[in-house]
């Protein structure tokens, strides 16, 4: 099979799936795996993708729904994956296996998806509600997407921000007044693409009366292990679970 995959957050599967070597293009990486690029996350070339012959091309979320609808219009196999929320990710893993062969592959990583789950979950009385701000983006500040909303309340914390729990960033977008009233315990940055610099949030207008700042509690994640919808957010929410699990107990 050959495949032309323009969502990031499906390579990784496909790798875990051993099934790298079936992708022949997709979007930029990091450099970590070897296939041409066809694009980038937003715009694609058409052209390229049909040099590659591809059987089929994978594609997700709603920023890049546009393309798997001209895709489709010329004639490609297109397979669209919109995972919102937790639930979502084993459901597009095994959609993945199925598609490419893969199933009992997908059956094990499955299996420690939800092993994982357990044992997250298992230490959240630990944490003891922290307070959680979680920043996707800066400019403006975004909150984070569902997943990572549901993610911080199984490590134990409160999403000061869950009641925005939407699908697009545009309504993610924060007061950065508002964060100063709901007073985060802990700050996560994962800026996409955007080097991280502590400073720059301690320095926000009115942010020194923030206990998160106060404290120097800011902390970022890796974006590719946690704004990713894939099994990898595991190794994030784990992240966030042993940060808290340190400010809980240090404010006992």
């Amino acid at each position: 099979m050959r495949i032309v995959c323009l969502a990031p957050e499906i390579i990784p599967i496909i790798n875990d799936l051993n099934a790298i070597n079936s992708v022949v293009g997709g979007v930029y990486y990091g450099g970590k795996w070897k296939f041409k690029r066809v694009g980038t996350y937003i715009k694609c070339d058409r052209e390229e993708i049909r040099a590659l012959k591809p059987d089929i091309i994978f594609t997700s979320t709603y920023v890049q729904s546009h393309m798997a609808r001209e895709l489709a219009s010329e004639g490609f196999n297109v397979v669209h994956f919109n995972p919102l929320s937790l639930s979502d990710i084993p459901l597009t893993i095994k959609t993945v296996g199925e598609i490419i062969g893969r199933i009992r592959e997908a059956e094990v990583i499955i299996n420690n998806w939800y092993d994982t789950l357990e044992e997250i979950s298992s230490m959240s009385a630990d944490v003891g509600g922290v307070r959680v701000y979680f920043e996707e983006w800066d400019d403006p500040p975004i909150s984070c997407v569902r997943w990572v909303s549901e993610g911080i309340e199984l490590a134990g914390g409160v999403d000061i921000f869950r009641d925005l729990r939407k699908e697009k960033a545009e309504d993610r977008v924060v007061n950065v007044r508002e964060v100063v009233r709901r007073k985060p315990e802990v700050i996560f940055v994962s800026w996409c693409g955007k080097r991280f610099k502590k400073e720059k949030i301690m320095k926000r207008e009115g942010w020194e009366d923030i206990p998160a700042v106060k404290e120097g509690r800011i902390f970022r994640i890796e974006p590719e292990y946690i704004l990713q919808p894939n099994h990898k957010v595991l190794i994030g929410i784990k992240k966030i679970q042993r940060v808290l699990m340190e400010v809980s107990h240090a404010c006992c």
